[in-house]
């Protein structure tokens, strides 16, 4: 255990209420407005009596080895991360599929239900015999089949579309902030972008890529609808078309020849995270692998939650 060379016992209980960070053991600095976190800093026993970290986090906090009670995370807040904005990103489209679009496909009307319906409406009207109203609903499943799998393909592919309008909106921001100029963006200006920061770095060797490569190839069928793109798609990653066999009609819709599904949607984004990574890490020299407790945003987060749950423990809306 750490020694110091003055005891220094904070007065939390006089001078703090629990509707106060520092009470918790989390002192932060912020700009003249009160908005803009500065930096962040904390007292781990403080932390650990309040119940804010787990007994792990205070272990790993007291490894750190430092001439002062206070731990200063090393990941600040206000240092400007690539790896972050990219991961951001990443997580914002995550949220949208589970919580927006994944459920209004669960919200649509499947053959069974649909047929159901319709036995039901037979039923009801009592002009028709059992067995008859059993042959509605067979034939309304058949017929609602074709409907509902192209709706349910339909949304994946929207989704995809997306997915590729903002990983690409992300690398543009990103890039632009970090110097590029150009008025045009397309992988072939991003190799250069790479080269230039990097020498004789080609971003397409990266281990990871082929995550980035298959959505572009995902993306460019989707939005172009041409055999050259099919042909592409076929080649690099046949495994996510329904059938390799199938003779591709130029002009027709591309999505009717992918193999769409959630899997596919979240390896993507999985495996776009990882590209991001390796990205920052090569092009930018930015360390990504800093331990959750390792760093200033954790703390600000933790205290903010646990404020509004002291202050707020019901969780109601502030105009309630």
């Amino acid at each position: 255990m750490k020694k110091y060379r003055k005891r220094f016992v904070p007065d939390y209980e006089s001078k703090y209420t629990y509707y106060d960070e520092e009470y918790y053991g989390v002192f932060i600095e912020r700009d003249a407005t009160q908005r803009k976190i500065l930096s962040v800093k904390v007292d781990p026993k403080r932390m650990r009596k309040t119940g804010l970290i787990e007994q792990e986090t205070y272990v790993q906090i007291q490894s750190i080895n430092r001439n002062t009670p206070y731990f200063h995370p090393e990941k600040k807040y206000v240092e400007d991360y690539c790896y972050d904005t990219f991961l951001e990103q990443i997580y914002a489209l995550k949220r949208l599929w589970n919580n927006e679009i994944k459920p209004a496909i669960g919200k649509l009307e499947t053959p069974e239900e649909a047929g159901q319906k319709a036995f039901d409406g037979s039923i009801s009207d009592g002009v028709l015999e059992y067995d008859e109203c059993e042959m509605v609903r067979s034939m309304t499943s058949v017929q609602r089949s074709s409907e509902y799998e192209y709706a349910v393909r339909m949304f994946y592919a929207q989704f995809l579309l997306l997915l590729g309008s903002a990983i690409e909106a992300v690398l543009v921001e990103v890039i632009t902030k970090k110097g590029y100029t150009g008025d045009k963006f397309n992988r072939e200006s991003l190799k250069g972008f790479v080269s230039g920061r990097v020498a004789n770095l080609d971003y397409t060797t990266f281990e990871t890529h082929i995550y980035f490569d298959k959505l572009y190839s995902i993306w460019n069928l989707l939005k172009h609808n041409n055999k050259d793109v099919y042909q592409k798609v076929k080649e690099r990653y046949p495994e996510v078309l329904i059938n390799t066999q199938v003779e591709y009609k130029n002009g027709d819709l591309g999505f009717k020849y992918l193999k769409l599904n959630e899997k596919l949607i979240l390896d993507l984004l999985e495996g776009l995270g990882r590209f991001f990574e390796e990205f920052c890490q090569k092009v930018f020299s930015e360390k990504t692998n800093y331990p959750e407790w390792n760093t200033e945003y954790y703390y600000a987060k933790l205290v903010d939650d646990k404020i509004e749950e002291v202050t707020n423990p019901l969780g109601l809306p502030w105009y309630l």
